[in-house]
């Protein structure tokens, strides 16, 4: 997408339980142009949105208008929208609208905080997409009143100067399926840490080479 002065656009807000109304999303065309007004008018139905684009110029430079339809997708790759990393994802993410996030093989040099249900999927496995915080002084990932799972996923190169190098799990559960935790430090916990009052489920993952001053 190119965007252009005053092509026009349309935004999707959603309602919270306390009234306010909240961003979800910015609709643009996939051609665009100068005055071409994408959102002159909208309407939608369920999960899908249709706009009028009516200065749309066709290959002639004949003005003839343009109709643009958006289908809702539940899923969220990260990278493929405006360079979204992993936590600009999960916080985009709605458990209302979306059931998984999905990462390509790389590296992302991040620490993730999750505070709401969320599906995280790498596209291949674990030993290509990793998830690695060095140099971030901070667990890998740490989940608070969440329920999250995780599939094809490395952690790794995490730091806490308090709990869970990898993994830190406050009230709430982890999932990891086909994962990796590995080489990560904390004071309480090297590669995952949770609270009484947490879950934990381990599917063919391994958890090595982690080191913390008591917890294991």
């Amino acid at each position: 997408i190119t965007f252009q002065p005053d092509c026009g656009s349309v935004y999707m807000f959603e309602r919270q339980e306390d009234g306010l109304w909240v961003e979800q999303a910015r609709l643009l065309a996939t051609e665009t142009g100068h005055y071409h007004n994408l959102g002159y008018s909208v309407s939608f139905d369920g999960e899908r949105v249709v706009s009028g684009e009516p200065q749309w110029v066709d290959s002639h430079d004949i003005v003839t208008g343009s109709v643009c339809l958006f289908s809702l997708s539940r899923i969220i790759e990260v990278g493929a929208y405006w360079g979204v990393n992993l936590q600009e994802a999960i916080n985009f993410y709605s458990p209302t609208y979306h059931n998984t996030i999905t990462i390509p093989a790389g590296t992302y040099n991040e620490s993730i905080y999750i505070d709401k249900d969320v599906n995280l999927v790498g596209l291949s496995d674990a030993s290509d997409c990793i998830i690695d915080a060095s140099g971030l002084l901070n667990s890998v990932v740490e989940i608070s009143n969440a329920s999250a799972t995780f599939t094809n996923l490395s952690f790794t190169n995490g730091d806490s100067n308090n709990s869970g190098g990898g993994i830190a799990v406050y009230t709430g559960s982890a999932a990891l399926q086909d994962c990796k935790v590995e080489s990560n430090e904390a004071i309480f916990g090297g590669g995952v840490f949770i609270t009484a009052d947490s879950l934990l489920t381990l599917i063919d993952t391994e958890v090595t080479n982690n080191w913390a001053v008591e917890g294991g």
